[in-house]
């Protein structure tokens, strides 16, 4: 029988990839270009049948959402199968999936879930499914060799901010706090709406799509990392991204984040004034933020190591319980 398979419905996951290395499970990352999304999901379902049905793994973990791969994937796979959901932020709290919440935590029940911190373990437990918390898994490529140049790169500082766009993200404010702040250059990453492009000042560049190599290439050379979202209990992959490069990063003021990073972060609310000091105090510290970063570090991966040996099932797991998933944890609430 072979160890494991994780599946995610999207081109490319950097957490579902961090758990197929760290675990040794094989990746299947399932795709379709179609624009009508029942025909998408409908070719993306048939793909996911034929590679689980009738295979041989003994666990399966499943990024969610979206709500019909754990459809599928609880139809094709035997009872003697462990399924694991990898429950993203946006499973309890996007509006897009609500709907969807209730049902898939009642398909769960004898199953397990991973999220990012303890409130999200303790909704999963109190609807029967054992959960327990494991952040992306802190590891990165080998650093990239070579001399590289951030776009315009100067005397000013440089800062990244990595962007989806998302509706937790708060973008105007941003912008606007930016251009209250001329001395830094500012690069926003991914491929903004046309209105963020017409409203940014002129210390702000965008970097486009970057592949993997080129995104860590700009995290190494620059400064600092702004990562910002509005939405609570939220762990965004590009402070771990941060955190991994040794980068000092303005994050939001929530508990869950400064439970995670400690002092190794400058915390920020979602208002311009705010971020604009969050900024500015984050420069002004970038040598001891960069030396917290290093501890930081050591400390979540010994936390990590042990979070996935109960996942691979290599050593009992602690109780269910908030208390226990604390001590899971290394008593953090994050």
């Amino acid at each position: 029988m072979k160890d494991g398979l994780i599946v995610s419905w999207v081109r490319y996951h950097g957490r579902s990839a961090g758990l197929s290395e760290a675990l040794g499970y094989e990746t299947a990352f399932i795709v379709d270009r179609s624009r009508i999304i029942v025909w998408r999901y409908f070719k993306q379902t048939c793909a996911t049948w034929s590679l689980v049905r009738g295979s041989h793994y003994r666990q399966v973990i499943i990024m969610l959402p979206p709500f019909p791969v754990l459809m599928i994937v609880l139809a094709a796979t035997s009872k003697k199968v462990s399924i694991v959901a990898d429950l993203h932020t946006g499973f309890f709290l996007d509006p897009k999936w609500r709907w969807a919440r209730k049902l898939s935590l009642r398909m769960l029940q004898g199953h397990k879930a991973i999220v990012t911190n303890i409130p999200l373990a303790e909704v999963c437990e109190s609807s029967g499914v054992r959960a327990f918390v494991l952040h992306d898994i802190l590891h990165r490529p080998t650093a990239p060799t070579g001399e590289v140049e951030t776009p315009g790169a100067d005397r000013h500082p440089t800062l990244v901010c990595p962007l989806g766009y998302a509706n937790d993200e708060p973008i105007a404010e941003l912008i606007d706090a930016i251009r209250r702040m001329p001395e830094f250059r500012f690069i926003l990453t991914g491929r903004p709406p046309q209105w963020v492009r017409s409203a940014v000042s002129s210390n702000v560049e965008f970097s486009g799509y970057l592949s993997n190599d080129e995104y860590w290439r700009l995290i190494d050379v620059s400064d600092g990392v702004v990562a910002l979202t509005t939405r609570d209990l939220t762990m965004q992959r590009a402070g771990y991204e941060a955190l991994l490069c040794g980068k000092p990063q303005v994050t939001a003021n929530f508990e869950v984040l400064r439970s995670f990073y400690e002092d190794a972060a400058v915390y920020t609310d979602p208002d311009s004034d705010s971020i604009v000091a969050a900024v500015r105090a984050m420069v002004q510290q970038i040598p001891r933020l960069r030396e917290r970063c290093a501890v930081v570090l050591e400390e979540r991966r010994a936390e990590q190591r042990r979070a996935l040996q109960v996942l691979a099932g290599d050593c009992p797991p602690t109780a269910v319980g908030g208390a226990n998933l604390a001590r899971l944890h290394g008593g953090r609430g994050a």
